[in-house]
């Protein structure tokens, strides 16, 4: 399942927009420094996280049409958040989240929850990405362990990852333990947690990756964001084991992607520009408009 429309607004509020005629500009910039050192090499620095800005670029647009978007561009819609779905990107996790700590070398944007046990990001012998997830424990049955993917954005109103009413897969790849492994997803409305979908458990393998999901979840009435985790089963946890993830996905659809692709998050949106210029004595009909909107953290 595939929904290659886009949707833009206020959380709670989303309106799926017109294909732009004149495509997309979707491009994710890292900000990348180049000098050159006194022995004549030449060396770059490159910023670690990186942000994109979206251009809708339409031939035209009815009046009706333009003044939607118009509405957000003037301050009509208040100040934000605003939601953008973007249907080209497959993995709604940050960069981090979806590499398995491969793009920091750190466990930012995961926290857990579970006495005694400990998370590192570790060089990985399983090929793919360079590093993965360690979740290790020192105690047998810690008391309800979890272990959250934290919301992209600290961003006022912005509870989690935006979803709509369609289903949703989580999912990912793990070894160790043996230890019984459930993925959870939360969802949460406006202002508070509203529900809980969680997957079959599978028992992980020392020498054999296997994978974790729940699938094909429907996000119940009023929900907005959404929350992922990973819930190990208390009483398979021994002391001294460890689960290894070597990759994470978050997507919409009924079953987990063929092949895991990596996220770059979901960020609220600001609106930067949208040209009005309308053709002689036509003013219903707008020339060439192109909506650009800016990730905000």
């Amino acid at each position: 399942m595939n929904d290659n429309s886009i949707w833009f607004g206020r959380p709670g509020a989303l309106r799926k927009l017109w294909a732009p005629t004149g495509g997309i500009v979707a491009t994710r910039d890292r900000d990348t420094s180049l000098f050159t050192n006194k022995a004549g090499g030449t060396r770059t620095t490159r910023a670690l996280d990186g942000a994109r800005q979206y251009a809708l670029n339409y031939a035209a647009l009815g009046r009706a049409s333009f003044e939607y978007l118009n509405q957000f561009q003037q301050g009509h819609m208040g100040p934000g958040p605003f939601v953008l779905i973007d249907p080209g990107r497959r993995n709604l996790l940050t960069v981090n989240q979806s590499s398995a700590t491969s793009q920091t070398g750190d466990t930012r944007g995961f926290s857990a929850n579970a006495s005694g046990s400990s998370i590192l990001s570790v060089d990985s012998p399983w090929g793919g990405l360079p590093k993965m997830f360690s979740w290790s424990f020192s105690t047998s049955t810690p008391a309800s362990p979890t272990l959250l993917l934290s919301k992209p954005s600290n961003v006022t109103g912005w509870l989690g990852i935006p979803v709509l009413a369609r289903p949703y897969t989580w999912w990912c790849t793990v070894v160790g333990g043996p230890i019984d492994v459930q993925m959870r997803i939360d969802w949460y409305n406006a202002t508070s947690f509203i529900s809980s979908t969680s997957g079959s458990a599978v028992t992980t393998s020392t020498t054999v990756p296997r994978v974790a999901s729940v699938k094909n979840a429907a996000p119940p009435a009023g929900a907005l964001w959404a929350l992922c985790y990973v819930a190990p089963v208390s009483a398979t946890i021994g002391a001294g084991e460890t689960l290894s993830f070597l990759n994470f996905m978050f997507q919409e659809g009924v079953d987990a992607d063929p092949a895991w692709t990596g996220g770059t998050g979901i960020y609220p949106v600001t609106f930067l520009s949208m040209p009005e210029k309308y053709g002689f004595d036509e003013p219903g009909m707008l020339v060439s408009p192109t909506a650009v909107l800016q990730e905000v953290r």
